[in-house]
């Protein structure tokens, strides 16, 4: 079994964030008020491990905490799967 932590998707949100008065326009719009360096913080905790096994490549991220489901919710970005598996 082998495993890696693509970099890329640990932020991965970053690439779908709109620019900044827009992210917090939504947030605000979903009833939120959160600080930038704690959106930041719990966006960068968010990782995604791929792993390998029997011939079959699989990604797992990391437990939904703190605001970071809010966020996502906030700009209409569903929180991916725990575990899926790539194909391709």
């Amino acid at each position: 079994m082998s495993y890696s932590v693509n970099r890329k998707s640990r932020s991965f949100l970053y690439r779908t964030i709109l620019p900044g008065k827009e992210l917090f326009r939504r947030i605000e719009a979903a009833g939120n008020n959160f600080e930038w360096p704690d959106i930041r913080q719990d966006l960068k905790a968010l990782q995604v491990v791929t792993m390998e096994k029997g011939g079959k490549r699989f990604a797992i991220r990391t437990e939904c905490r703190g605001i970071r489901g809010q966020v996502f919710q906030a700009v209409g970005v569903a929180v991916p799967p725990t575990i899926r598996e790539i194909t391709g």
